[in-house]
């Protein structure tokens, strides 16, 4: 709807004053198709400005500077989004609440219609970010929140999540630290999962990839090289009672023989022995001998 009232005008130093303007956008004001309306006029033309359609018509009323939005205003765009806070030049500059037409909002810095500074971006989906931002987008260190309450802490580039960061649970415990690109964990990190494993080492496109370290909970643990996220090539994997085992990894199955190193014991395995519902290896000990070296 229209605004039907303005404030009271009152002067200012280099013919500032406060009234209502229709028709403006956020960076042009009466450069563009906008005229103001005072308090003197403003009765006059009510008849007249119930004809112009709201959809089609931004209201601004605030500050004015020498016929310029400047100071503090309140701008309603016909887009059906609205901005709350301060004005420079015609632009929306200093703190101010952006309110987007799809409900998402912004609270923060702006410099030249941009937001630029510290800030919270709420989006209507409900996930927000509370951090730096830098001509329109995320940039440089921040907290990001997911709708499923994992949160992100570390730095962004042009909205993703890059280089190191923290990813946390809702109960707020560690789910990955390390580092990210392109919003997935990528390069070298550290995650826990949900069963209470954890996995250290390098990461593609959120999977282990590399050179790694597997950490079940249950005590085990495997040390080689890992393919998308499977055992693949040479490695060690240790029990929860210390032995060891040496062996390759084709797709987190033993290719070919492996060594079983155990306390005063050692054995041969090759690709046909049993594997059970744990991955564990049914082994032939033999006879135990000291190992050199």
């Amino acid at each position: 709807m229209l605004a039907r009232s303005a404030r009271s005008a009152r002067g200012r130093a280099g013919g500032g004053r406060r009234g209502v303007v229709l028709g403006v956008s956020c960076s042009s004001c009466f450069q563009c198709c906008g005229f103001s309306v005072s308090k003197t006029l403003l009765p006059f033309l009510l008849n007249f400005l119930t004809f112009i359609p709201a959809s089609r018509t931004s209201v601004y009323d605030g500050d004015f500077v020498n016929d310029v939005m400047h100071g503090q205003g309140v701008l309603k765009k016909e887009d059906g989004g609205v901005y709350d806070g301060g004005f420079a030049d015609g632009k929306m500059h200093g703190h101010g609440t952006y309110t987007f037409p799809d409900r998402s909002s912004y609270s923060g810095t702006w410099e030249a219609d941009a937001m630029s500074g510290q800030g919270t971006y709420t989006f209507a989906s409900g996930e927000s970010h509370v951090g730096t931002f830098k001509d329109g987008v995320m940039q440089g260190h921040g907290n990001f929140r997911f709708r499923d309450g994992v949160s992100f802490a570390g730095h962004m580039v042009d909205n993703s999540m890059e280089g190191e960061g923290l990813l946390c649970d809702t109960k707020g415990s560690t789910i990955y630290r390390g580092q990210f690109q392109s919003n997935m964990r990528h390069g070298h990190g550290a995650f826990m999962t949900s069963l209470g494993d954890a996995y250290v080492g390098q990461f593609n496109q959120n999977t282990p990839h590399g050179r790694g370290r597997y950490l079940f909970r249950t005590g085990e643990r495997h040390s080689g090289d890992y393919t998308e996220g499977k055992r693949n090539g040479p490695g060690r994997y240790t029990y929860a009672n210390g032995v060891v085992l040496a062996a390759t990894w084709d797709q987190n199955k033993i290719k070919g023989s492996g060594t079983y190193i155990a306390p005063n014991s050692f054995g041969a395995l090759d690709a046909n022995n049993a594997v059970g519902s744990k991955g564990e290896l049914s082994l032939l000990l033999l006879p135990s001998a000291r190992l050199k070296g």
